[in-house]
């Protein structure tokens, strides 16, 4: 796909409800000031409201259709100038897929030693000696494990004899694997989220909300199932929206710099209008919500393709799970996949008010979802860990 192609997808407005709701949804994910801007195709931003001229004098108007008429010439400029910066950053991005590795490198600070401990979680009897050989090198992650098994649902607040963790070794004992499955990957998914990536300053949290209902929704769904692996399904789950981060990350870094580049040829070719136009601009969340419809399942696939999860079928699942244009493509974890993240997205927007009941039914038709897992999800609260000790808290961002 070209940079032209890519702009007439986008900005197609006969791509059918599912469309209309992905997009609403991933604008959501940006800022809800900017989801509320869309107009109704959620395809572009509603020109700003013209103030009537009914009560103006003449001298007035002509005032104010000079002022039209230069508005509508520096929109025009920066509509231009954004297409000529955005097309390079399009170019960067689609590349980009294609070097997995080097994405790794610019945008995520995965470690091997997070690799292997979420790997050999994974694996059968595993020792928590074993596990523990891969913490010294994650103080985040032994921070985050101490903490939790001093809170509830490991430790009761009410009593006052009992002593308090100090050690990781004594914290992964104590939770033990099967909550460990649990809580490593929700933790690593948080840690490589950064808390804000400038200017979108709430995309984090709430891809990190998608990424914990969509978890805790495969988890319930494989229950239900009784053939699946539910830890595995909300592993699948927690890190399916990591394209999404790594997407905006490397938009944002890559920005600035092509943006550097381009006022400089400006100014050299004596484009004093378009300069002046390129200066005024900032990162887009147009140009980011279209990026990340379209390219952050691509992401995801080739990020887990990138990494070497011995145990953990990431490849398979995420690869399918991005290649497929329906649920009905689709079977084992990449189908569930498929079905918690639409019923996440579904119970995001409709408590922002950006969904209704029927577009619940559109989404849940979509991905198959039937009324007696339906029944059931409806009494699972999505922002809080499932593990076998009971319910825990949305750890804090």
């Amino acid at each position: 796909m070209n940079y032209q192609q890519f702009q007439a997808l986008c900005d197609s407005t006969t791509q059918g409800q599912l469309t209309l709701l992905d997009r609403r949804f991933n604008s959501l994910l940006i800022s809800l000031s900017f989801a509320r801007k869309l107009n109704a195709n959620s395809v572009a931003l509603e020109a700003e409201e013209v103030v009537s001229q009914r009560a103006l004098l003449e001298v007035e108007r002509r005032r104010q259709d000079e002022r039209d008429r230069a508005l509508a010439s520096q929109r025009y400029q920066q509509k231009a100038a954004s297409a000529e910066l955005h097309e390079r950053i399009f170019n960067l991005i689609r590349d980009s897929i294609a070097q997995p590795e080097q994405l790794r490198a610019r945008v995520l600070d995965i470690s091997d030693d997070a690799i292997n401990l979420i790997d050999n979680l994974y694996t059968r009897a595993v020792s928590i000696r074993k596990l523990e050989e891969y913490t010294p090198n994650l103080p985040w992650l032994e921070e985050d494990l101490i903490r939790a098994v001093n809170l509830p649902p490991f430790a009761d607040s009410k009593d006052t004899k009992r002593v308090k963790v100090t050690s990781v070794r004594n914290a992964m004992g104590f939770i033990g694997s099967e909550d460990l499955g649990i809580l490593v990957p929700a933790y690593t998914m948080q840690y490589l989220l950064p808390n804000s990536i400038e200017p979108f300053n709430l995309l984090s949290q709430k891809i990190w909300e998608h990424a914990l209902g969509t978890a805790n929704t495969a988890q319930v769904l494989a229950e239900l199932d009784g053939d699946m692996n539910p830890s595995m399904a909300f592993i699948m789950g927690m890190f399916h929206g990591l394209g999404k981060g790594a997407l905006a990350r490397l938009y944002t870094q890559c920005f600035d710099d092509i943006k550097r580049n381009l006022l400089q040829e400006l100014r050299q070719a004596g484009r004093s209008v378009s300069y002046n136009a390129l200066l005024q601009l900032g990162p887009s969340e147009l140009y980011l919500r279209n990026f990340m419809l379209h390219f952050s399942h691509q992401y995801t696939a080739k990020l887990f393709a990138s990494m070497n999860f011995r145990f953990i079928p990431f490849q398979a699942v995420y690869e399918d799970f991005a290649k497929a244009k329906n649920v009905n493509e689709l079977n084992g974890l990449a189908r569930n996949l498929y079905q918690a993240q639409r019923y996440s997205q579904f119970r995001m927007m409709y408590s922002a008010n950006f969904a209704t009941a029927e577009d619940g039914k559109t989404l849940c038709k979509d991905a198959g979802l039937q009324l007696p897992a339906l029944d059931v999800l409806r009494g699972v609260n999505l922002k809080r860990l499932r593990l076998r000790r009971g319910a825990a808290a949305d750890p804090n961002r």
